[in-house]
């Protein structure tokens, strides 16, 4: 026979009448990290002015915006006529040059 050790499931289930023990879980609860505390000035004494300012009631009824252009540019003068010659002009100075 085995001897009896303290918690040992097979001496209690040997055992009629006795329940067997379970060993229980630990169970661990997480500790809350908790943020230390946080220096917090007094409120500074307000000191209430000896007159009290006048109330300001603002209403807009309509607001025109407009767009600003930027001024024209000046335009350019006209291309004088180019010196490039079209090809009925050089024949026909070609012919009177053969001629003359």
């Amino acid at each position: 026979m085995r001897p009896e050790i303290p918690g040992d499931f097979a001496s209690d289930e040997a055992r009629p009448g006795v329940v067997p023990r379970t060993p229980s879980p630990e169970v661990s609860t997480p500790s809350p990290m908790l943020a230390p505390p946080l220096a917090v000035p007094p409120p500074a004494p307000t000191a209430l002015p000896a007159e009290a300012a006048p109330a300001i009631h603002v209403s807009i009824g309509r607001v025109v915006v407009r767009a600003v252009t930027p001024p024209a540019p000046p335009r350019r003068k006209e291309a004088a006529p180019s010196n490039v010659m079209t090809l009925d002009d050089y024949l026909s100075r070609r012919k009177k040059r053969g001629r003359a």
